[in-house]
């Protein structure tokens, strides 16, 4: 089956931003690289056969990651039960430790409108 990929948020499918990441993670990345290369259209990650990853698959493999990482009464909390909700729970905590919100704006790719009225909810 083929499958559209859609731009990242209405991005061009040529665009790129800089993701700032700690030192162990850009190693745990370079290895997995290492171990598995990279699809021919840059993504990181790919299904069984080595293509797309339908989304479908992400939020089963986040739910039954959570399973096994989580508590009973961390599971039950609802930490991180989307996958984006520790990327907003990584802005927020930038923004309330007192990184410039000019910053956190240009880490997370958005406006600092955006920003601080995602951070104030």
């Amino acid at each position: 089956m083929v499958h559209e990929v859609p731009s990242l948020k209405r991005r061009a499918a040529t665009a790129t931003r800089p993701v700032p990441i700690p030192p162990q993670f850009v190693r745990i990345l370079r290895a997995h690289i290492e171990r598995f290369g990279v699809a021919p259209d840059g993504r990181l990650s790919r299904n069984q056969a080595g293509d797309y990853v339908d989304p479908a698959a992400y939020g089963t493999t986040w739910a039954r990651a959570r399973k096994y990482v989580l508590t009973r009464m961390e599971l039950t909390s609802g930490p991180a039960e989307r996958p984006c909700d520790l990327r907003h729970a990584g802005i927020s905590f930038w923004w309330y430790s007192g990184v410039d919100p000019a910053e956190c704006a240009r880490r997370a790719g958005q406006s600092i409108e955006v920003l601080s009225r995602r951070s104030s909810s």
